[in-house]
């Protein structure tokens, strides 16, 4: 739980960060190694705030690290990151889902293409005996209701497509789970 707000938090930043974004637009190794002292310093920092008994703030802070490098690595970690239209990180939102008020906070969203793209994060990775197929298969089944609940309530505010997705920041990986 501390490594996703850790992350949760990161990824806001990164997304939000007029100067990584234009380091994100190169996207060369460079660049991204550059882009490694803008927010290595601040996940440490802010690792003192998740850090518990269980978990010291220097290990959170490495294992963010570690995530945040793969995610930057990889073209569609970067394009998640990148800004879109109308694009948003920790979207707070409430709206009516099975006739009830709901609140909800959308990890990111963006428009591209016409299309609005829903992204939950999740750090998990397969269990030592697992496939890669079997553990996105349970993530995918596990995460569908959440993920069809901010599809309608974000639907009832704009009219556009919208395509759900996991992006599990320990293997790189986005996983779509809805693409109507």
């Amino acid at each position: 739980m501390a490594l996703g707000l850790l992350l949760h938090r990161a990824f806001a930043w990164l997304a939000d960060s007029q100067t990584v974004q234009e380091l994100l637009k190169t996207s060369d190794e460079l660049s991204i190694a550059h882009l490694a002292t803008l927010y290595e310093p601040k996940v440490h920092r802010w690792a003192n705030d998740y850090a518990s008994v269980d978990l010291s703030s220097a290990e959170l802070g490495n294992n963010a690290i570690a995530q945040l490098q793969t995610t930057l690595a990889h073209a569609q970690g970067r394009w998640i990151l990148s800004a879109g239209q109308h694009a948003h990180s920790e979207w707070a939102l409430t709206g009516v889902f099975n006739g009830e008020t709901s609140n909800i906070v959308i990890d990111r969203t963006f428009i591209e293409k016409d299309r609005r793209w829903i992204i939950d994060y999740k750090t998990g990775r397969p269990g030592p005996e697992e496939t890669l197929q079997t553990f996105l298969a349970r993530e995918v089944s596990r995460y569908m209701a959440q993920l069809k609940k901010y599809k309608i309530v974000c639907n009832a505010l704009d009219p556009r497509p919208i395509t759900t997705a996991l992006y599990f920041t320990a293997l790189g990986h986005l996983e779509i789970v809805d693409d109507d």
